[in-house]
Protein backbone atom coordinates (compact mmCIF):
# COMPACT_ATOMS: atom_id res chain seq x y z
CA UNK A 1 0.00 0.00 0.00
CA UNK A 2 1.29 3.51 -1.39
CA UNK A 3 2.43 6.03 1.84
CA UNK A 4 0.64 8.95 -0.05
CA UNK A 5 -1.98 8.31 -2.33
CA UNK A 6 -2.65 11.78 -4.19
CA UNK A 7 -6.22 12.71 -3.98
CA UNK A 8 -8.20 13.47 -7.55
CA UNK A 9 -11.66 15.53 -7.57
CA UNK A 10 -12.09 14.91 -10.74
CA UNK A 11 -12.64 11.33 -10.56
CA UNK A 12 -15.20 8.86 -8.66
CA UNK A 13 -13.09 6.24 -7.84
CA UNK A 14 -11.80 3.32 -10.02
CA UNK A 15 -10.58 5.34 -12.80
CA UNK A 16 -13.69 6.52 -13.89
CA UNK A 17 -13.65 10.37 -14.37
CA UNK A 18 -16.51 12.97 -13.20
CA UNK A 19 -18.61 14.27 -15.70
CA UNK A 20 -19.21 17.93 -15.59
CA UNK A 21 -22.16 18.93 -17.80
CA UNK A 22 -23.18 22.85 -18.21
CA UNK A 23 -26.18 23.62 -19.66
CA UNK A 24 -25.52 25.60 -23.04
CA UNK A 25 -28.37 28.25 -22.10
CA UNK A 26 -26.17 29.01 -19.19
CA UNK A 27 -23.07 29.76 -20.85
CA UNK A 28 -24.84 31.71 -23.45
CA UNK A 29 -25.59 34.01 -20.52
CA UNK A 30 -22.19 34.34 -19.58
CA UNK A 31 -21.35 35.30 -22.96
CA UNK A 32 -24.02 37.72 -23.34
CA UNK A 33 -23.05 39.39 -19.91
CA UNK A 34 -19.06 39.36 -20.81
CA UNK A 35 -20.17 40.77 -24.74
CA UNK A 36 -22.32 43.39 -23.15
CA UNK A 37 -19.13 44.04 -20.51
CA UNK A 38 -17.09 44.18 -23.90
CA UNK A 39 -19.43 46.76 -25.43
CA UNK A 40 -19.26 49.41 -22.21
CA UNK A 41 -15.82 48.89 -21.91
CA UNK A 42 -15.01 49.57 -25.70
CA UNK A 43 -17.40 52.34 -25.64
CA UNK A 44 -15.43 54.26 -23.09
CA UNK A 45 -11.86 53.34 -24.46
CA UNK A 46 -12.84 54.51 -27.74
CA UNK A 47 -14.10 57.97 -25.76
CA UNK A 48 -10.93 57.82 -24.03
CA UNK A 49 -8.61 57.23 -27.41
CA UNK A 50 -10.11 60.05 -29.19
CA UNK A 51 -10.18 62.88 -26.67
CA UNK A 52 -6.90 61.66 -24.85
CA UNK A 53 -5.09 59.91 -27.76
CA UNK A 54 -1.55 61.21 -29.05
CA UNK A 55 -1.88 60.27 -32.49
CA UNK A 56 -0.80 56.58 -32.96
CA UNK A 57 -4.21 55.57 -32.01
CA UNK A 58 -4.92 53.66 -35.21
CA UNK A 59 -2.80 50.66 -34.39
CA UNK A 60 -4.14 50.67 -30.63
CA UNK A 61 -7.55 50.50 -31.62
CA UNK A 62 -7.03 48.03 -34.83
CA UNK A 63 -5.24 45.62 -32.46
CA UNK A 64 -7.05 46.27 -29.79
CA UNK A 65 -10.73 45.20 -31.58
CA UNK A 66 -8.83 42.59 -34.12
CA UNK A 67 -7.44 40.71 -30.85
CA UNK A 68 -11.01 40.91 -28.86
CA UNK A 69 -13.29 40.36 -31.58
CA UNK A 70 -11.71 36.62 -32.55
CA UNK A 71 -11.57 35.82 -29.12
CA UNK A 72 -15.38 36.51 -28.89
CA UNK A 73 -15.70 34.92 -32.29
CA UNK A 74 -14.10 31.76 -30.69
CA UNK A 75 -15.54 31.54 -27.62
CA UNK A 76 -18.97 31.73 -29.33
CA UNK A 77 -18.07 28.85 -31.71
CA UNK A 78 -17.12 27.02 -28.73
CA UNK A 79 -20.04 27.24 -27.06
CA UNK A 80 -21.89 26.62 -29.99
CA UNK A 81 -19.90 23.26 -30.22
CA UNK A 82 -20.18 22.50 -27.01
CA UNK A 83 -23.82 22.62 -26.99
CA UNK A 84 -24.57 20.72 -30.22
CA UNK A 85 -22.03 18.27 -29.00
CA UNK A 86 -24.15 16.93 -26.09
Amino acid sequence: MPVYEPLNLFSRGVGEPLAVIVAPRLLWLVFALILIFYLVMSWILVYHWNRHGQGKILFVRSAYFLVTTSLLIIMAVSIFLYGSSI
